[in-house]
């Protein structure tokens, strides 16, 4: 107990002062947090996920975001476009199921107005009004006089401090000790500005579903390069709505510069890249010195053979369509670049969910190099093997190419001559990474632009003593069978019939384009009537376990994209994954 002494301040002594005011200071926080978690509740029932991206943008970053999801949107349907200095005009009619707001960006956009200038726009504010008034009557957004109720506390702290204040202001004139006054005091003043200058736009009911949603459309965010043209206006608008990315919507969803390189998203592999400063007779030598390490492991290793059974059809997933991915419901097989998953750490947003769904996914290298005259490098290989576990894949696949030679990176899959030489040089580095590996492998022939003037072997001989000499299976791409016999001048059924078609893990379908005469196997063109008339003759032959669509690049709507798979089951006489 705390006895008054004559000359106390007030007549209170100073540690019963402390005592009473930081036990009344911490009180008024503790209510003031009560009534703000009841008044900033919210309404459970209503579902977030059913919400519209701007209104899950609003609820999200406010005001601007819900301008920039709209903006996006309707860029993405082309119906507004930026001009000089970011001017937006019209560049078409209105998409069907617009919103106030969408219609009150395209009227600004008629008076070419400046994107930064939209959230100014009277009738952009009005029509973002509009938007909120409805989130607060499904108790979604915190209303305006719950949070002037909720700052109401805010007057108790300020009447904290200024007792605080004449406390210490009579304490300094009267010489009294006061440090410990100023510390409860800065407490108090703290705590009254956060009450004070807390803002809240969502109610807790709100966030709980915004979770949920970042979480759901995660592969739209742009650090996820999407494709927004296969995801559409929605999608594009959906992109920035939960994820706080209104500022890339300044130069337009699907108008950012589209990664290069599927096995390097960053970029960071220049074309003619050092691979490193030692000498390669070094090189040579660690590299023995190394499979002789992975060659006991492999011996020592039980191998768990999972062999390729009847999938139907696939899809190679790639990060720009990987909801797209997600939502094909008879999905059971798909195949990523196996350079672009890490060995460890998270996968991939997307490709996880897959694998819990009981997809197959085989990893696809294209760095091996499996057809170069210098051994596989074990890292690479080792890496193919542990991505392969990670996915539980069935089998992976490389190339029959070469990309690196003297320590130069070519960066693109280069053909190898089909003569005895290189029929043994790729029989080794294939035995190689076998060693390394506890699935099966599988090898894909190239689309090449040319022929070695010393080839030996026509290429129905050169892969069958391949595979026979390796025991590996084969990747049928049959949009490369049907460019190098384009480009050729030659039947491609008779390569049909001239490899051993019962290796055939699975068959790769793409589109191309013809330039300067020369037909290019681009996997960013739809496929051709030819290719899948080649699907045809293939299955009547032998109909292959899997075949899969391959695009890398120029992803068209996912209308189109269910239209080509569809075209593929279709020609292959397997159920469609649509």
């Amino acid at each position: 107990m705390y006895l008054a002494a004559q000359g106390d301040t007030w007549g209170i002594p100073g540690p019963a002062f402390l005592v009473l005011y930081l036990t009344v200071t911490i009180a008024v926080m503790i209510l003031a947090a009560i009534h703000r978690r009841i008044l900033f509740a919210g309404d459970r029932r209503v579902a977030v996920d059913r919400l519209g991206p701007q209104q899950i943008a609003y609820l999200t970053g406010g005001e601007h975001l819900a301008v920039y999801a709209a903006l996006g949107g309707l860029r993405a349907a082309g119906a507004i476009a930026g001009g000089t200095g970011k001017t937006l005009y019209q560049s078409g009619p209105l998409p069907a199921g617009v919103t106030p707001l969408d219609n009150a960006i395209y009227n600004a956009a008629g008076r070419q107005i400046r994107a930064r200038e939209l959230t100014g726009d009277q009738w952009v504010v009005a029509a973002v009004r509009q938007l909120r008034e409805g989130l607060e009557a499904q108790g979604l957004a915190v209303t305006p006089a719950r949070l002037k109720a909720a700052r109401m506390w805010a007057v108790a702290g300020a009447a904290l401090v200024l007792l605080g204040v004449g406390r210490l202001v009579d304490g300094v004139q009267n010489d009294k000790p006061v440090g410990f006054l100023v510390v409860a005091l800065a407490v108090a003043a703290f705590a009254t500005i956060r009450l004070l200058t807390r803002k809240r736009r969502a109610t807790h009911a709100a966030d709980k579903g915004l979770r949920a949603v970042r979480t759901q459309y995660a592969y739209l965010a742009p650090s996820q390069a999407p494709s927004y043209a296969t995801y559409g206006a929605t999608g594009a608008a959906m992109g920035v709505a939960p994820l706080r990315h209104g500022g890339a919507l300044h130069d337009g969803p699907g108008l950012r510069r589209r990664g290069g390189d599927p096995a390097d998203p960053g970029g960071r592999d220049p074309l003619r890249r050092r691979l490193g400063q030692h000498l390669l007779l070094l090189q040579q030598r660690q590299q023995l010195q190394q499979w002789q390490l992975v060659r006991w492991r492999g011996r020592v290793r039980r191998r768990r053979v999972r062999r390729m059974t009847a999938y139907g059809v696939g899809i190679g997933w790639r990060p720009e369509i990987a909801g797209f991915v997600a939502q094909l419901p008879g999905l059971r097989f798909a195949e990523v670049v196996a350079e672009s998953v890490h060995a460890h750490g998270d996968l991939p947003v997307g490709l996880a969910e897959l694998r819990e769904r009981g997809v197959a996914v085989v990893p696809h290298g294209v760095k091996l190099s499996l057809g170069g005259a210098e051994p596989v490098e074990p890292a690479r290989v080792t890496h193919l093997a542990a991505v392969a576990e990670r996915l539980g894949a069935p089998l992976v696949s490389e190339h029959i190419a070469y990309v690196r030679a003297g320590g130069v990176e070519a960066g693109h899959l280069l053909p190898v001559p089909r003569s005895r030489e290189a029929v043994d040089a790729i029989v080794a580095n294939v035995r190689r990474t076998r060693a390394e590996l506890s699935v099966p492998i599988a090898l894909e022939p190239i689309a090449a632009l040319f022929d070695w003037p010393d080839d030996e072997l026509d290429e129905g001989a050169f892969l069958t003593e391949i595979l026979e000499r390796t025991d590996a299976l084969l990747l049928l791409d049959v949009a490369n069978v049907y460019a190098n016999a384009r480009n050729r001048g030659t039947d491609p059924l008779a390569l049909l019939d001239s490899v051993p078609l019962e290796r055939v893990a699975y068959v790769h379908v793409a589109g191309g384009a013809e330039h300067d005469g020369i037909y290019h196997d681009t996997h960013t063109d739809a496929v051709p009537q030819p290719v899948l008339d080649l699907i045809t003759e293939l299955c009547a032959r032998r109909r292959p376990p899997a075949l899969m669509l391959e695009r890398d690049g120029d992803y068209p709507a996912a209308a189109e994209l269910r239209g080509e798979l569809d075209a593929i089951a279709a020609a292959s006489g397997y159920p469609a994954v649509t």
